[in-house]
């Protein structure tokens, strides 16, 4: 199984297809490459595409007490690019893994070519401290899956359940499989609390979609919204009736616009159409 070689942490990942350019997929907190292989079936077709396992999570290395903080987490990301021979890559994150790509785009400019950020933050305001103080509070007392029955009311709504049960299903099935180290999980959630980039932002160059959901109560959208408004080039996408977990409930959808933007360079796609 493929393994970057680090003498702290090894990441695992998975490469699909083999086009010219390099999409770098990131997964959010506590899911694993499973989260995104619906899209990723969709891109290899046109696209190389390298999907990783964030520390903490899956085949990652979970175990030691090493604090997660955007040095480790961008220089993850970078091993994997080294291990696959890449010089450069268009970054894709969702949620924890938009913050990842974030911390990847900071400490390695040079090496991002594009970056889409979906259901994202760049700086925790009081709604999200609260509410992740209080799922880390909820996992030391009951564990990691009492405290994802309600954690995954945050990720859906109530119209994920009743337009695209069987994505919730999926979800639901993927993280039965693959459950998260409870204190890798923990670090994830620190490492989420203590990520604020906003003000660093403004200093990148780099082309940029930011995308989020109307309906998203995990990373409300105007945190997207000022992320976008900092990143000199980016544009800002908001979809309406979608969830924090849009990317599970469209992926067709999502790779459409990530094919869209790594192509082009520009956002030309309509996520109602």
């Amino acid at each position: 199984m493929p393994y970057t070689e680090d003498t702290e942490t090894s990441i695992y990942y998975e490469t699909y297809g083999d086009g010219d350019e390099l999409i770098v997929l990131v997964p959010g907190l506590g899911l694993t490459i499973e989260s995104w292989q619906p899209v990723t079936e969709l891109l290899a077709g046109r696209f190389r595409v390298v999907v990783l396992d964030p520390r903490g999570s899956g085949k990652s290395e979970r175990s030691g007490t090493n604090v997660y903080s955007g040095e480790t987490v961008a220089r993850d990301v970078r091993n994997v690019m080294d291990a696959v021979g890449e010089g450069s890559c268009h970054i894709v994150g969702v949620s924890m893994g938009g913050m990842i790509a974030q911390d990847f785009m900071l400490r390695y400019p040079s090496r991002v070519k594009s970056a889409i950020l979906f259901s994202t933050s760049a700086r925790p305001d009081e709604w999200f401290t609260r509410l992740f103080e209080t799922r880390r509070e909820l996992i030391q007392r009951v564990g990691f899956y009492e405290h994802f029955k309600l954690f995954q009311m945050f990720i859906f709504s109530p119209f994920s359940y009743r337009d695209y049960p069987e994505r919730v299903r999926a979800v639901q099935a993927s993280v039965a499989r693959n459950p998260p180290d409870e204190s890798g999980y923990l670090r994830q959630i620190d490492y989420c609390l203590n990520h604020d980039v906003l003000d660093d932002l403004s200093k990148l160059s780099l082309r940029s979609l930011v995308v989020s959901g109307s309906g998203d109560t995990l990373t409300p959208p105007y945190l997207g919204e000022d992320i976008a408004k900092v990143l000199p080039e980016s544009k800002y996408v908001e979809v309406e009736g979608a969830s924090h977990g849009l990317v599970f409930e469209r992926p067709g959808q999502v790779a459409s616009v990530i094919d869209s933007f790594v192509s082009t360079g520009k956002y030309n796609f309509d996520f109602e159409g």
